[in-house]
């Protein structure tokens, strides 16, 4: 009703004065957020939302300067906090596509509100993972401070999290072990689980590559990799979870418990297709294949590579396609099976050369890639042109 309301004051005002003070009133009477508000303003695209909230609410904010009393400091507040959540919803549109752009936004809205601790932490992580680590470790020192004045448990953990990933990027270790460390005991002294699981896989994914250099002990890495994973499992958070698993999977490995990292790797494997998560389900794989060519498990490799094949072709990625062929065939000459060697590298040539081949769904010439020499090497040593079999028809 108070949508229906809005909609309709804003077809019948005709002066921006009018509409602001009507608007400003149902706020007022009803609790209305200022971001719905600007939402219905002038309906648009859904890619489009963010900017035109903020456009709407740069006019009232720019049209209450113009007439005294319309616009109260407390109403200018609540217009610049629409601003910010639809500067962050465009910023989250462009973390992963372009950074550059995210960290823009993040910064116009801390440069209006300095304290924003979500912008604070999403700042950090892009910087870093930008390579700007002294960035990233002033927004979270500006983070631990923040938290800090405001006693906020969770922000504290998180700003030590951060300063602990900044410190695993410069190679500090012992200082990020400190970080981790503190990070777990206060946000698991405050009742804040989520934060403690966070920084156990943190500390375990530490531990397993310090182990990896011969400065520790794989025991200990299995240890608190087990805790986070239990943590994210007793939260339901199932993402995390699988990451947790993948790393227990490397652990157990380099331990010498083969059944149990098997184990961890297919359970990840399992939660990552259930979620949908189609980029990490492929990462997942090619460790299952790499753990079975390691271990003489080439049923396994065969079935693990093959799924590759087919993801790579459904995604129309004839690069990786190629790649994952040429595993196929490892896999295969591993079991023994020439012809099934010899087809999945004579695949991989067609993709190479451009011919009709496999369904790939391009015409683009793939790109030359460093696998391509080791294929057409294999595809002689096999004598794969000798037999027909082996040949597309």
């Amino acid at each position: 009703m108070i949508a229906a309301s809005l909609r309709g004051a804003y077809r019948q005002l005709t002066e921006l004065s009018s509409f602001l003070q009507s608007v400003l009133a149902l706020v007022t009477l009803t609790g209305l957020s200022i971001g719905a508000y600007t939402a219905l303003l002038d309906p648009a695209p859904p890619s489009k939302q963010p900017d035109a909230k903020i456009a709407a609410t740069n006019g009232a904010i720019n049209t209450g300067g113009l007439i005294p009393g319309l616009v109260t400091d407390a109403s200018r507040l609540l217009l610049k906090a629409a601003q910010n959540e639809s500067k962050r919803e465009l910023a989250e549109l462009n973390e992963d596509e372009d950074p550059e752009v995210a960290l823009a936004y993040y910064r116009e809205i801390l440069a209006n509100t300095p304290n924003d601790i979500e912008a604070l932490i999403a700042a950090g992580d892009l910087m870093r993972r930008s390579g700007d680590l002294v960035g990233a470790k002033e927004m979270f020192d500006r983070l631990h401070e923040v938290a800090i004045q405001e006693d906020r448990f969770g922000a504290k953990a998180r700003a030590m999290i951060g300063l602990g990933d900044v410190a695993v990027e410069e190679k500090k270790f012992t200082l990020a072990r400190i970080y981790f460390d503190g990070a777990i005991k206060w946000s698991g002294s405050a009742g804040i689980f989520s934060m403690e699981a966070m920084a156990l896989s943190r500390l375990g994914a530490l531990e397993l590559d310090t182990a990896a250099r011969g400065y520790g002990d794989y025991k200990e890495a299995i240890y608190t990799l087990q805790r986070a994973a239990d943590a994210h499992r007793k939260l339901g958070d199932l993402d995390r979870l699988a990451e947790d698993e993948l790393l227990l999977g490397r652990a157990r490995e380099a331990s010498g418990d083969l059944t149990g990292a098997w184990t961890d790797l297919t359970h990840a494997r399992d939660r990552l297709m259930e979620l949908g998560l189609e980029p990490r389900v492929i990462a997942a794989r090619e460790a299952l294949y790499a753990f079975a060519m390691r271990h003489d498990r080439i049923p396994d490799a065969i079935v693990e590579a093959a799924a590759l094949v087919e993801t790579m072709f459904a995604a129309k990625d004839p690069k990786s396609g190629i790649d994952a062929l040429a595993k196929l065939a490892s896999a295969y000459e591993a079991a023994g099976d020439t012809l099934g060697a010899c087809d999945a590298l004579g695949r991989a040539i067609v993709i190479i050369e451009g011919d009709d081949g496999p369904p790939v769904g391009t015409n683009d010439r793939a790109e030359p890639s460093a696998t391509e020499a080791a294929i057409r090497a294999s595809h002689r040593r096999l004598a794969c042109d000798e037999n027909e079999s082996a040949r597309l028809p």
